[in-house]
C-alpha cells in the first residue's frame, strides 16, 4: 500500500526496501485537530514534520500581540522551523491547524543519523531545504516588487487548491494587505470573468 511519505521522498531519491522501512520507523504518526497547535508560540521546535493530510498556518505575534500570518503548509509538504531546531532557542512562529492535520514527525537526531548512514537522504533534506528557501525569497521579492492585486493573483496561480480552504482574513494577512482589500480585489478579478 502506497505510504504519503515514502511518495514524497520518491520525487527525490530511491530508496530501497530496508531504507524505506528504516525511514518510516523513525517516524512518529500523529493527528492534530482544527485549531490545535503543531507548535505553540514561544516553544523549541524540535521536530520536521511531514503533512499527510491537512492544512497548517505558520503565524508569529507582532510587537502589539497581533498574529501575523507568513505562510501555509498543506498535504505533501515537509515543515518545521529551521532556525529552532539548529539553535535550540525558543520559536519566534506557531503551527496551528486549519483543519484536521494527519502528519508525521522526526526528532532532529534520528533525522541525523539516517544522513549520516545514508548520504542519498541527507542530499534530500538539502533539496527540501533549498525548495522551501526559494518559496521564502520568491514571497519576500513579491512583497517588494509587486501589486497587491499581483501578489493576490500570484496566490490563486501558484496555490489555487488554498483559495478555497485558507479564510480570507489569513490570505490577506499572508498578502499583506487589508482584508477588505483582497474582498475589492477578488470582487474586480470576478467581474473581469464575466462574460
Amino acid at each position: 500500500m502506497p505510504h504519503p511519505l515514502l511518495d514524497r521522498v520518491a520525487t527525490y531519491i530511491t530508496l530501497a526496501e530496508n531504507e524505506a522501512q528504516e525511514f518510516l520507523q523513525a517516524f512518529t504518526e500523529n493527528q492534530v485537530a482544527k485549531g490545535e497547535y503543531l507548535l505553540q508560540p514561544g516553544k523549541v521546535c524540535q521536530h520536521i514534520h511531514f503533512i499527510a493530510e491537512g492544512l497548517v498556518r505558520h503565524y508569529h505575534a507582532d510587537e502589539a500581540g497581533q498574529e501575523i500570518t507568513c505562510d501555509f503548509t498543506p498535504e505533501g509538504r515537509f515543515l518545521t522551523d529551521l532556525m529552532s531546531l539548529r539553535s535550540g532557542e525558543p520559536s519566534q512562529y506557531a503551527f496551528i491547524a486549519l483543519e484536521s492535520t494527519h502528519y508525521y514527525s522526526i526528532p532532529r537526531g534520528p533525522l541525523e543519523q539516517l544522513y549520516a548512514k545514508y548520504p542519498a537522504m541527507e542530499t534530500m533534506g538539502r533539496q527540501i531545504t533549498e525548495e522551501t528557501a526559494l518559496r521564502i525569497s520568491h514571497q519576500a521579492q513579491a512583497f517588494i516588487t509587486q501589486k497587491a492585486e499581483d501578489r493576490y493573483r500570484n496566490f490563486v496561480r501558484q496555490q489555487p487548491e488554498l483559495v478555497q480552504r485558507v479564510p480570507q482574513k489569513y490570505v490577506a494577512a499572508y498578502l499583506g494587505i487589508k482584508p477588505e482589500s483582497l474582498s475589492r480585489i477578488r470582487k474586480q478579478m470576478m467581474d473581469a470573468e464575466k462574460p
